[in-house]
């Protein structure tokens, strides 16, 4: 409990007493001195060293007349006026505790160390033992502990401390053990574990030394202990993880020892044991067999305990007729304990009915396949026999069984008459058992545990369903669908039933009232109804649904009072509601490998979360809104994993969270370390609570390269330039994207270039799995120190291809490509639909310089003659249309200057091809861009910026105000920058006016920013967060429209804004300010600016049209009414709709047109098609128009019907 203080000036002075008293009680007490401290003097101390009742305890002088001191509020003791008279010796009084009495006695029958103790451990790293120990003044110590230091010598000095009884120095340096120590007239304990100690001379010297442990040194032989054999009271030898190879016959002379431990070392032979010897510990020596001598069995017959696992036992047994170790053993009628596992036992012979005393058998990890032994025989309470090849337990004895357990055998069904009234535990995991409908569990009602995991049982007997002591059921990976109707164990605490076939969350389980843990993940559930369901379970603790193919959080055990544990990792939620809150002793939320997009702002609003898991999502913001708290509340948040998700910033807010302990944001997409990770590491730093931020597998350009990424940041110092971090302004930033067909690979293709250089969090089947539907999913390749490069994967819907062309820069590498299992190159169309369309398709877009490469796929599905024959005719094709492309087009000679080279890849899953294809293509790749002539690179372009090349140190803090800029603002209006704001950012970083403009020229062509041309409504409107932006047009654009918006990913209003607009659409061609005013602004409470948004993004796209008023009678579609107002937002008619999409011209939606309507040339001419004339000029319903290149008549009818035919 406490050390007497030495009175010594040496060792640290603590303010503190000594106390008389009688330590303990029954007969085991003694009357000693105890130094307290002020912070163990307390009324709870004293009655548990003295055994005395709390409410009377009372402290008295013992050689005075001092009047007796009393307990103050609190239950300490008034310190000054104890101390007031150093020299003051007290003893405590009070009545008797009778129940501490009893309970202390018994606690007490076990060996103590002697008191009073000298202790010091770990925190001061003694090199020698102190010097105040010899001081003439010391007290007399007779336990010594002096463990965990660096001590590596004994002084001879020690010999002066003659009350040693006890000396613990384990794990320090000792080389020497002093003849001095060992001549100490009362020592009876010597412990030198975890030492470097080779030899000990004359311990037989210790005369009365009753224990001996020098484990986990480097004894070779036990004559290395010289005079071992002469200690003639030695009980117990402690000799574990040295370096013996036998032990000698010699140890029969030690007829004392009872105990002896030699496991962990490299014997291989086994002499006459010690006569008295009753525990004996030989498990696990290592790389050898250990040979079990016949004589054995005869001199261990007083052998209680007996280990020998781990020691390739009966090895070299090949006939039925050799003897094996249980042979041997049998002649040890004494023994109760026995443990053999993880030998090479094939068979429990009949003489093992000898070993009546035996209590528990341990025979797990061998190759037995029966156990034939009379059932009457043995009285074995504990029964271990996992992995062996046991088909039946008929014969294993159970009449006094308490704790069998048979896991990772051959049973396939369990005898009728099973009967075992003392069983408490039963595990039969890893079998083959299919039924247990015949057994009937009321023949062993003392069960407490059954565990039936990894078999193929179907139902679940009633039977089983009334063992009323039942507390833990594990009937993990069978074929169960439901439960019996009976389900009513009121004593079940724990039930696992995962990986079963539940296709409801079962209702039975809500009779088991005291249930504490509950596990159902890996089922089929989905979303059924359990609101009902947590009404009963009042003790619920723990509830683990992970896997269960679940949308929600289950509706019931939000209002769970008790749950503390909440697990729902690989499910598909999206979002976690406010009511988490109600939640109020929930500790642990994981929601891992969801579909969450946002950290809600209620997560750092609920007070008992200590843990928040939510690794590998979807995330892209934490929310900003993260309340302060003031001084009487107290967050618990303690552990925070945002892993494996798409966040390029974290919010400064997050620095209010100084709970936080362990912040987790490794892989995810951090090109910058954001401020407010270093702000929180050094606030809780300097509040001695280092916060570990976890940051390996971000690039954070903005960490001096001198910090290595792969451990946890607890301490960094504030970047304020990124000059002070590093050196970046030799670094350059260009853009790829990967273009192509469907099905030809791009995403896994990028994914496999990603996890090649290591900055991709995820294995390629998670990740094609993660991007089956992507959209514009981007990245940052660092494809040398120098070099980083924006990648793109242009994927996802058809409907979504319309608009990649948005985010298509100049100076890029555009990777087409082709599946060459469905490439026929003998076909003339199969050049221009799978790679002449595409370029094409980007040059509408550039007009300017970029490069292709053209990727082959899936050759490991084809042939290599056909590999070889559609890279030829690829590579011609390439030539050809390069010459013909660049006259008609008169481009410059740099322009497409790729080399006609095709480059093959594979779909394989090998691990080696696909190393060698990705670094093939990574290796082709780096060299592209490092040649200067190619300008792939955006900063050597010459001639493109106004002020000369831009500062890349300022084009780095700008990019990252960007960046953190996201996190800090919600809401779609949030998205957009005006020209005069983005100025203003630019000031911010020290950048000249003149070089504003050069400055969004260079972020946009690095795909840090999107800005639209001057053609579209929405110029002047510089889109940071384009990944938001990207979103939008997802949610437009889509066929998973609806799917996107219930994932409520938006603000307040944006869905019902967006579907009002479409049904608009559905039904008018066009939109007047009167339509706009009575559909959207009087039913929807939503801010102008989200309205605002969604057209000038439909605008934008040419989805819709925004005409003037000006320009109202002749520039635009409308009905002929003159007292109309002048439409917002005009909608291409539906007709149309079909051919757009299949020639990529631009996205419209469904429209229904009404009689009179008519198409103003220029309208037409501008965003659709090239219209020749008009067949009826008065009639207004009919044109000529080239569609796709073919001549089409088209009329409109009064029904809003189109006729379409060929002229």
């Amino acid at each position: 409990m406490a050390a007497v203080s030495p009175k010594s000036e040496s060792l640290p002075s603590v303010q503190g007493i000594v106390i008389h008293g009688t330590v303990a009680a029954g007969p085991h007490s003694m009357n000693s001195r105890i130094y307290l401290t002020e912070e163990q003097l307390t009324v709870n101390v004293l009655s548990k060293i003295f055994c005395l009742d709390a409410s009377t305890i009372k402290l008295r002088e013992r050689n005075g007349d001092i009047d007796a001191v009393y307990p103050i509020s609190g239950g300490g003791f008034p310190m000054e006026r104890l101390v007031s008279k150093p020299d003051v010796e007290w003893v405590c009084d009070g009545e008797p505790d009778k129940k501490l009495n009893k309970k202390m006695g018994s606690i007490l029958s076990k060996p103590l160390e002697p008191k009073p103790k000298l202790e010091i451990t770990k925190t001061t790293r003694l090199r020698a033992l102190p010097e105040t120990l010899f001081h003439p003044n010391s007290d007399a110590f007779k336990t010594l502990k002096l463990t965990d230091n660096e001590i590596i010598t004994i002084q001879p000095e020690i010999q002066d401390i003659t009350s040693l009884e006890v000396i613990d120095l384990s794990h320090n340096r000792i080389t020497h053990v002093p003849y001095q120590l060992l001549e100490l007239p009362r020592l009876s304990r010597l412990i030198l574990v975890g030492n470097n100690l080779k030899k000990i001379y004359d311990v037989d010297q210790a005369t009365k030394l009753q224990y001996l442990d020098l484990s986990e040194n480097a004894f070779e032989r036990m004559s290395d202990v010289s005079g071992l054999y002469k200690l003639r009271n030695l009980r117990n030898l402690h000799m574990k993880a040295n370096r013996l190879t036998e032990l000698p016959d010699n140890m029969r002379m030690l007829h004392a020892l009872q105990y002896l431990d030699c496991s962990l070392n490299a014997i291989s032979t086994i002499g006459t044991l010690p006569p008295a010897l009753q525990t004996l510990k030989l498990d696990d020596q290592q790389d050898t067999i250990l040979t079990f001598p016949r004589n054995v069995g005869l001199s261990g017959k007083r052998l209680k305990h007996l280990d020998l696992g781990g020691n390739k036992m009966d090895s070299n047994i090949t006939e039925e007729t050799d003897i094996g170790v249980l042979n041997i053993v049998s002649q040890m009628t004494n023994l109760t304990y026995l443990n053999v596992e993880s030998n090479n036992i094939r068979t429990v012979p009949t003489t093992f009915h000898n070993l009546t005393n035996l209590k528990t058998f341990i025979l797990r990890n061998n190759n037995v396949s029966e156990f034939p032994v009379a059932k009457s025989s043995l009285h074995l309470e504990h029964l271990n026999i996992d992995n062996n090849q046991i088909h039946t337990i008929d014969t294993i004895p159970l009449r006094k069984i308490k704790q069998i357990s048979v896991r990772s055998n051959l049973i396939q069904s369990l005898p009728v008459n099973m009967t075992a009234h003392l069983l408490e535990e039963l595990y039969l995991d890893d079998n083959m058992i299919t039924d247990i409908l015949n057994i009937n569990f009321c023949l062993m009602p003392m069960l407490r545990v059954i565990s039936l995991k990894s078999n193929q049982l179907k139902n679940i007997p009633e039977t089983l369903c009334q063992i009323s002591n039942l507390e833990s059921l594990n009937l993990e990976d069978n074929r169960i669908n439901s439960l019996p109707e009976k389900f009513s164990l009121q004593n079940l605490k724990k039930i696992n039933l995962s990986k079963n076939k539940f296709e409801k969350f079962p209702t039975q389980l809500k009779n088991a009232t005291h249930l504490e843990i509950v596990n159902l993940s890996y089922n089929t559930i989905g979303d059924t109804e359990t609101s009902d369901m947590f009404s009963s379970l009042h003790h619920l603790k723990s509830l683990n649904m992970e896997n269960t193919q679940s949308k929600y959080i289950p509706d019931g055990c939000i209002d769970s009072p008790t749950l503390e544990e909440l697990l729902l990792g690989g499910n598909n939620i999206e979002q976690i509601p406010e009511e988490i809150q109600n939640m109020k002793n929930l500790r642990v939320l994981s929601v891992e490998n969801n579909n969450l997009v946002v950290v809600p702002m209620h997560i750092f609003q609920h007070m008992s979360l200590e843990a928040f898991l939510a690794n590998g999502n979807r995330i892209h913001t934490i929310s900003k809104n993260i309340p302060t708290l003031d001084d009487t509340t107290e967050r618990n948040l303690s552990h925070l994993n945002v892993g494996n998700n798409f966040l390029k910033s974290v919010p400064k807010s997050v620095e209010k969270v100084t709970s936080l302990k362990k912040l987790d944001v490794s892989y995810n997409l951090l090109y910058f370390l954001p401020s407010a990770l270093v702000e929180l590491v050094n606030t809780n730093e300097c509040e001695n609570a280092p916060t570990e931020v976890i940051i390996m597998g971000n690039l954070a350009r903005n960490i001096p390269s001198s910090i290595d990424k792969r451990v946890a940041l607890a301490k960094f110092t504030t970047l304020t330039d990124f000059a002070d971090a590093q050196d970046l302004s030799d670094l350059k930033r260009g853009c790829m994207y990967f273009i192509g067909s469907r099905h030809s690979g791009k995403t896994l293709l990028m994914n496999k270039l990603m996890l090649s250089s290591g900055s991709n969090p995820y294995d390629i089947q998670t990740a094609e799995s993660r991007n089956s539907g992507a959209f514009l999913s981007s990245n940052i390749w660092p494809a040398n120190d120098k070099i980083d490069i924006n990648v793109t994967d242009c994927s996802g819907p058809v409907e979504l291809q319309v608009v990649h062309h948005l985010f298509y820069v100049p100076n890029a590498l555009y990777v087409i490509t082709v599946n060459l299992e469905e490439y026929k190159p003998s076909t003339s169309s199969a050049f221009q639909q799978h790679i002449e369309y595409w370029i094409k398709d980007v040059y509408s877009v550039i007009g300017g310089d970029f490069m292709v490469q053209v990727v082959g796929t899936h050759c490991d599905k084809v042939e290599d003659d056909h590999i070889k024959k559609c890279c030829g005719t690829i590579k011609d094709s390439l030539k050809r249309f390069f010459d013909t492309f660049k006259v008609r087009n008169k481009t410059s000679d740099h322009f497409l200057s790729s080399p006609c080279d095709v480059l093959t890849v594979g779909s394989s899953r090998d691990p080696i091809l696909t190393t060698q294809w990705i670094q093939g293509l990574q290796t082709h790749i780096c060299e592209m861009l490092k040649n200067n002539k190619n300008k792939l690179l955006p900063i050597d372009v010459p001639g493109l910026y106004n002020d000369g090349m831009p500062c890349m140190l300022n084009m780095l803090k700008l990019e990252q105000i960007l960046v953190e800029k996201q996190q800090e603002e919600e809401g779609l209006q949030k998205i957009r920058l005006t020209t005069f704001e983005f100025e203003e950012l630019c000031e911010d970083v020290g950048m000249k006016q003149s070089g504003v403009d050069d400055a969004r020229e260079y972020l946009k062509r690095i795909g840090v920013i999107q800005c639209f041309t001057e053609e579209s409504s929405l110029c002047g409107y510089i889109f940071h967060n384009i990944d938001y932006l990207k979103t939008i047009l997802h949610t437009i654009a889509g066929k998973n429209r609806d799917e996107l918006l219930s994932r409520r990913m938006f603000p307040p209003g944006f869905k019902e804004t967006i579907q009002v607009i479409l049904n608009i659409f559905n039904e008018k061609a066009v939109l007047s300010s009167e339509v706009l005013s009575l559909c959207i602004f009087k039913h929807l409470e939503v801010d102008d600016s989200i309205i605002n948004l969604i057209l000038d993004i439909l605008i934008g796209l040419s989805i819709a049209y925004e005409v003037p008023a000006s320009e109202n009678e002749d520039s635009f579609l409308h009905r002929h009414c003159e007292e109309d107002d002048p439409p917002r937002v005009v909608l291409l008619p539906a007709f149309l709709q079909n051919n757009i999409l299949e020639h990529r011209i631009q996205p419209v939606f469904a429209a229904k047109i009404e009689f009179p309507w008519y198409f103003p040339k220029n309208l037409i001419n501008v965003y659709m098609c090239d219209v020749h004339t008009h067949v009826n000029k008065g009639s207004r319903d009919m044109f000529l128009a080239t569609i796709g290149g073919v001549p089409t008549a088209v009329q409109i009818t009064k029904a809003g019907n189109a006729n379409i035919r060929s002229c």
